[in-house]
Protein backbone atom coordinates (compact mmCIF):
# COMPACT_ATOMS: atom_id res chain seq x y z
CA UNK A 1 0.00 0.00 0.00
CA UNK A 2 2.89 2.52 0.55
CA UNK A 3 4.34 1.62 -2.86
CA UNK A 4 0.69 2.46 -3.99
CA UNK A 5 0.41 5.83 -2.47
CA UNK A 6 3.52 6.85 -3.65
CA UNK A 7 2.70 6.20 -7.24
CA UNK A 8 -0.64 8.05 -6.46
CA UNK A 9 1.87 11.06 -4.99
CA UNK A 10 3.71 11.30 -8.31
CA UNK A 11 0.44 11.18 -10.50
CA UNK A 12 -0.99 13.92 -8.46
CA UNK A 13 1.90 15.82 -7.77
CA UNK A 14 2.08 16.14 -12.24
CA UNK A 15 -1.48 17.29 -12.52
CA UNK A 16 -1.08 19.57 -9.61
CA UNK A 17 1.48 21.42 -11.89
CA UNK A 18 -0.83 21.23 -15.09
CA UNK A 19 -3.75 22.76 -12.78
CA UNK A 20 -1.61 25.27 -11.33
CA UNK A 21 -0.12 26.34 -14.56
CA UNK A 22 -3.24 26.87 -15.84
CA UNK A 23 -4.70 28.82 -12.88
CA UNK A 24 -1.59 30.78 -13.35
CA UNK A 25 -2.34 31.20 -17.12
CA UNK A 26 -5.49 32.62 -16.08
CA UNK A 27 -3.76 35.72 -14.11
CA UNK A 28 -0.95 36.50 -16.34
CA UNK A 29 -1.10 39.02 -19.52
CA UNK A 30 1.59 37.52 -21.77
CA UNK A 31 0.16 34.34 -22.28
CA UNK A 32 1.70 33.36 -25.35
CA UNK A 33 5.30 33.26 -23.63
CA UNK A 34 3.46 31.21 -20.53
CA UNK A 35 2.65 28.66 -23.07
CA UNK A 36 5.72 27.64 -22.91
CA UNK A 37 5.50 26.27 -19.36
CA UNK A 38 3.65 23.02 -20.76
CA UNK A 39 7.00 21.78 -21.00
CA UNK A 40 7.29 21.19 -17.24
CA UNK A 41 4.52 18.55 -16.72
CA UNK A 42 5.34 17.12 -20.75
CA UNK A 43 9.18 16.38 -19.14
CA UNK A 44 8.14 14.97 -15.43
CA UNK A 45 5.40 12.73 -17.03
CA UNK A 46 8.51 11.02 -19.35
CA UNK A 47 10.74 10.61 -16.64
CA UNK A 48 7.85 8.95 -14.22
CA UNK A 49 5.82 6.85 -16.56
CA UNK A 50 8.32 6.34 -20.01
CA UNK A 51 7.71 7.46 -23.19
CA UNK A 52 4.34 6.30 -23.40
CA UNK A 53 3.40 8.56 -20.90
CA UNK A 54 5.44 11.76 -21.83
CA UNK A 55 3.99 11.78 -25.37
CA UNK A 56 0.35 11.28 -24.01
CA UNK A 57 0.81 14.44 -21.38
CA UNK A 58 2.24 16.32 -24.69
CA UNK A 59 -0.54 15.85 -26.30
CA UNK A 60 -2.73 16.75 -23.44
CA UNK A 61 -1.10 19.58 -23.03
CA UNK A 62 -0.90 20.62 -26.90
CA UNK A 63 -4.97 20.51 -26.50
CA UNK A 64 -4.97 22.54 -23.27
CA UNK A 65 -2.66 25.09 -25.57
CA UNK A 66 -5.51 25.34 -27.91
CA UNK A 67 -7.94 25.16 -25.70
CA UNK A 68 -6.73 28.45 -23.75
CA UNK A 69 -5.97 30.16 -26.97
CA UNK A 70 -9.71 29.91 -27.93
CA UNK A 71 -10.67 31.20 -25.03
CA UNK A 72 -7.91 33.78 -24.04
CA UNK A 73 -6.36 35.11 -27.02
CA UNK A 74 -7.94 37.55 -29.68
CA UNK A 75 -6.53 35.45 -32.64
CA UNK A 76 -6.28 32.02 -31.69
CA UNK A 77 -6.13 30.08 -35.04
CA UNK A 78 -3.07 32.56 -36.20
CA UNK A 79 -1.20 32.00 -33.01
CA UNK A 80 -1.80 27.92 -33.17
CA UNK A 81 -0.98 27.75 -37.15
CA UNK A 82 2.08 30.25 -35.71
CA UNK A 83 3.54 28.69 -32.65
CA UNK A 84 0.63 26.03 -31.13
CA UNK A 85 1.90 23.64 -33.48
CA UNK A 86 5.60 23.75 -33.90
CA UNK A 87 5.23 23.76 -29.91
CA UNK A 88 3.41 20.61 -30.01
CA UNK A 89 5.50 18.94 -31.54
CA UNK A 90 8.63 19.87 -29.31
CA UNK A 91 6.56 18.50 -26.49
CA UNK A 92 5.92 15.45 -28.02
CA UNK A 93 9.43 14.80 -28.88
CA UNK A 94 10.72 16.04 -25.47
CA UNK A 95 7.85 13.65 -23.95
CA UNK A 96 9.13 10.63 -25.47
CA UNK A 97 12.66 11.26 -25.59
CA UNK A 98 12.56 11.73 -21.83
CA UNK A 99 10.63 8.74 -21.42
CA UNK A 100 12.87 6.54 -23.27
CA UNK A 101 15.76 7.65 -21.67
CA UNK A 102 14.00 6.87 -18.47
CA UNK A 103 13.18 3.42 -19.67
CA UNK A 104 16.53 2.63 -20.80
CA UNK A 105 17.89 3.02 -17.14
CA UNK A 106 15.68 1.08 -15.85
CA UNK A 107 16.16 -1.71 -18.04
CA UNK A 108 19.96 -0.89 -17.65
CA UNK A 109 19.66 -1.42 -13.75
CA UNK A 110 17.79 -4.27 -13.66
CA UNK A 111 20.12 -5.97 -16.07
CA UNK A 112 22.81 -5.12 -13.59
CA UNK A 113 20.90 -6.60 -10.65
CA UNK A 114 19.86 -9.91 -12.81
CA UNK A 115 23.74 -9.84 -13.33
CA UNK A 116 24.52 -9.44 -9.46
CA UNK A 117 22.09 -12.00 -8.77
CA UNK A 118 23.95 -14.86 -11.20
CA UNK A 119 27.12 -13.86 -9.91
CA UNK A 120 26.03 -14.98 -6.42
CA UNK A 121 24.34 -18.15 -7.52
CA UNK A 122 27.19 -19.32 -9.25
CA UNK A 123 29.06 -19.95 -6.14
CA UNK A 124 26.68 -23.08 -5.55
CA UNK A 125 25.45 -24.82 -8.75
CA UNK A 126 22.51 -26.38 -6.69
CA UNK A 127 20.82 -22.98 -6.19
CA UNK A 128 21.39 -21.63 -9.73
CA UNK A 129 18.55 -19.57 -10.56
CA UNK A 130 16.57 -19.84 -7.34
CA UNK A 131 16.63 -16.11 -7.13
CA UNK A 132 14.56 -15.86 -10.98
CA UNK A 133 12.31 -18.85 -9.83
CA UNK A 134 11.30 -17.09 -6.50
CA UNK A 135 10.84 -14.10 -8.47
CA UNK A 136 8.74 -15.57 -10.44
CA UNK A 137 6.78 -16.84 -7.87
CA UNK A 138 6.70 -13.87 -5.81
CA UNK A 139 4.93 -12.27 -8.88
CA UNK A 140 2.49 -14.58 -9.61
CA UNK A 141 1.51 -14.48 -5.76
CA UNK A 142 1.22 -10.68 -5.97
CA UNK A 143 -0.61 -10.46 -9.48
CA UNK A 144 -3.32 -12.89 -7.68
CA UNK A 145 -3.50 -10.52 -4.70
CA UNK A 146 -4.13 -8.30 -7.38
CA UNK A 147 -1.33 -5.49 -6.15
CA UNK A 148 -0.14 -2.20 -8.65
CA UNK A 149 2.29 -3.18 -11.77
CA UNK A 150 4.71 -1.22 -9.32
CA UNK A 151 4.21 -3.45 -6.28
CA UNK A 152 4.99 -6.34 -8.41
CA UNK A 153 8.88 -5.09 -10.14
CA UNK A 154 9.79 -4.12 -6.97
CA UNK A 155 8.82 -7.64 -5.28
CA UNK A 156 9.97 -8.84 -8.45
CA UNK A 157 13.22 -7.25 -8.24
CA UNK A 158 13.24 -7.98 -4.22
CA UNK A 159 12.87 -12.03 -5.22
CA UNK A 160 16.34 -11.52 -7.67
CA UNK A 161 18.25 -10.11 -5.08
CA UNK A 162 16.76 -11.31 -1.69
CA UNK A 163 19.96 -13.78 -1.03
CA UNK A 164 22.73 -11.15 -1.97
CA UNK A 165 23.83 -11.17 1.49
CA UNK A 166 25.21 -14.89 0.64
CA UNK A 167 28.16 -12.83 -0.80
CA UNK A 168 29.54 -12.99 2.56
CA UNK A 169 28.14 -16.80 3.77
CA UNK A 170 31.58 -18.63 3.46
CA UNK A 171 31.47 -21.01 0.76
CA UNK A 172 32.15 -24.36 2.68
CA UNK A 173 28.97 -23.34 4.58
CA UNK A 174 26.76 -23.12 1.09
CA UNK A 175 28.28 -26.33 -0.57
CA UNK A 176 27.53 -28.49 2.46
CA UNK A 177 25.77 -31.68 2.01
CA UNK A 178 25.69 -32.73 5.81
CA UNK A 179 23.19 -30.66 8.51
CA UNK A 180 25.01 -27.58 9.55
CA UNK A 181 25.83 -27.20 12.93
CA UNK A 182 24.47 -24.47 15.45
CA UNK A 183 27.54 -21.81 14.69
CA UNK A 184 27.63 -22.21 10.87
CA UNK A 185 23.48 -22.16 11.06
CA UNK A 186 24.05 -18.48 13.08
CA UNK A 187 26.37 -17.57 10.07
CA UNK A 188 23.78 -18.51 7.45
CA UNK A 189 21.21 -16.62 8.85
CA UNK A 190 23.15 -13.18 8.70
CA UNK A 191 22.68 -12.95 5.11
CA UNK A 192 19.76 -10.67 4.95
CA UNK A 193 21.46 -8.43 6.88
CA UNK A 194 24.92 -8.30 4.87
CA UNK A 195 22.74 -8.27 2.15
CA UNK A 196 20.85 -4.97 3.25
CA UNK A 197 23.98 -3.83 4.11
CA UNK A 198 25.27 -4.62 0.25
CA UNK A 199 22.25 -2.94 -1.26
CA UNK A 200 21.98 -0.03 1.45
CA UNK A 201 24.20 2.69 -0.77
CA UNK A 202 22.21 2.66 -3.76
CA UNK A 203 19.24 4.85 -3.48
CA UNK A 204 17.42 3.31 -6.05
CA UNK A 205 17.07 -0.21 -4.34
CA UNK A 206 16.07 1.70 -1.01
CA UNK A 207 11.82 0.30 -1.41
CA UNK A 208 13.06 -3.36 -1.65
CA UNK A 209 15.27 -3.29 1.25
CA UNK A 210 12.89 -3.88 3.77
CA UNK A 211 11.67 -6.61 1.96
CA UNK A 212 14.97 -8.75 1.83
CA UNK A 213 15.65 -7.79 5.25
CA UNK A 214 12.42 -9.22 7.05
CA UNK A 215 11.46 -12.36 4.66
CA UNK A 216 12.15 -14.29 7.00
CA UNK A 217 10.45 -13.64 9.65
CA UNK A 218 7.47 -15.78 10.96
CA UNK A 219 4.18 -14.73 11.18
CA UNK A 220 3.97 -15.87 14.80
CA UNK A 221 7.67 -14.05 15.89
CA UNK A 222 9.44 -17.22 15.56
CA UNK A 223 11.94 -15.60 12.93
CA UNK A 224 15.59 -14.01 12.38
CA UNK A 225 14.11 -10.86 14.54
CA UNK A 226 11.20 -11.59 16.20
CA UNK A 227 8.60 -9.56 14.26
CA UNK A 228 5.25 -10.79 13.67
CA UNK A 229 1.95 -10.10 11.57
CA UNK A 230 1.60 -6.73 10.08
CA UNK A 231 5.46 -5.92 11.32
CA UNK A 232 6.36 -7.76 8.26
CA UNK A 233 6.10 -5.78 5.35
CA UNK A 234 3.73 -7.40 2.99
CA UNK A 235 6.70 -7.82 0.00
CA UNK A 236 8.62 -9.89 2.36
CA UNK A 237 5.74 -12.25 3.77
CA UNK A 238 4.76 -13.06 0.07
CA UNK A 239 9.13 -13.61 -0.39
CA UNK A 240 8.82 -15.87 2.57
CA UNK A 241 5.91 -18.25 1.04
CA UNK A 242 8.21 -18.26 -2.59
CA UNK A 243 11.67 -18.78 -1.03
CA UNK A 244 9.86 -21.70 1.21
CA UNK A 245 8.36 -23.10 -2.03
CA UNK A 246 11.34 -22.75 -4.63
CA UNK A 247 12.99 -24.51 -2.10
CA UNK A 248 11.19 -27.07 -0.98
CA UNK A 249 11.05 -27.90 -4.95
CA UNK A 250 14.47 -28.09 -6.09
CA UNK A 251 17.13 -30.42 -5.31
CA UNK A 252 19.63 -29.03 -2.23
CA UNK A 253 23.33 -30.39 -1.48
CA UNK A 254 21.54 -32.29 1.92
CA UNK A 255 18.11 -33.49 0.29
CA UNK A 256 16.08 -33.85 -2.57
CA UNK A 257 13.06 -32.18 -3.55
CA UNK A 258 10.07 -32.89 -1.32
CA UNK A 259 6.90 -34.73 -2.38
CA UNK A 260 3.79 -32.75 -3.32
CA UNK A 261 2.30 -34.26 -0.39
CA UNK A 262 4.65 -33.33 1.84
CA UNK A 263 4.87 -29.48 0.97
CA UNK A 264 1.30 -29.16 1.04
CA UNK A 265 1.04 -30.56 4.54
CA UNK A 266 4.60 -28.04 5.68
CA UNK A 267 2.40 -25.14 4.24
CA UNK A 268 -0.69 -26.27 5.70
CA UNK A 269 1.32 -26.98 9.37
CA UNK A 270 3.01 -23.93 9.24
CA UNK A 271 -0.31 -21.28 7.88
CA UNK A 272 -0.56 -18.41 10.17
CA UNK A 273 2.76 -19.72 12.19
CA UNK A 274 5.78 -19.55 9.46
CA UNK A 275 3.79 -18.34 6.76
CA UNK A 276 0.98 -15.86 6.29
CA UNK A 277 -2.45 -17.71 5.53
CA UNK A 278 -3.24 -15.64 2.92
CA UNK A 279 0.16 -16.18 0.67
CA UNK A 280 -0.33 -19.59 1.09
CA UNK A 281 -3.65 -20.32 0.00
CA UNK A 282 -3.11 -17.91 -2.92
CA UNK A 283 -0.09 -19.91 -3.80
CA UNK A 284 -1.55 -22.93 -3.50
CA UNK A 285 -4.54 -21.83 -5.75
CA UNK A 286 -2.34 -20.91 -8.50
CA UNK A 287 -0.34 -24.03 -8.51
CA UNK A 288 -3.65 -25.94 -7.97
CA UNK A 289 -2.47 -28.02 -4.66
CA UNK A 290 1.03 -28.49 -6.25
CA UNK A 291 -0.40 -30.17 -9.62
CA UNK A 292 1.20 -27.21 -11.51
CA UNK A 293 4.97 -25.93 -11.08
CA UNK A 294 6.27 -22.18 -11.22
CA UNK A 295 9.12 -22.21 -13.32
CA UNK A 296 11.06 -18.87 -14.16
CA UNK A 297 11.47 -17.76 -17.86
CA UNK A 298 14.65 -18.19 -19.43
CA UNK A 299 15.39 -14.50 -19.10
CA UNK A 300 13.75 -12.20 -16.19
CA UNK A 301 11.74 -9.66 -18.25
CA UNK A 302 11.43 -7.25 -15.36
CA UNK A 303 10.46 -4.05 -17.07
Amino acid sequence: MKLIRKANVKSIFTLTICVAGLLILYFVEDKEAFINFFFIPTLLAGYIYGAKGGVLTAILSFLLICLISYTSLDNPTDFILRKGLLLGCFLVISGYIVGKLAEQITMTYFGTISALALAMESRDPYIYGHSARVAEVAVRIAKKLKLSKQEQNIIKTAGILHDIGKFGIREDILRKSSPLTSEEYDHIRQHPFIGVSILSPLRLLKDIIPYIYYHHEHIDGTGYLRKKDNQIPLGARILGVADAYEAMTTDRPYRKALSRDKIIKIFRNGSGKQFDKKIVDTLLDITGDLKSRIEAEERLKLY
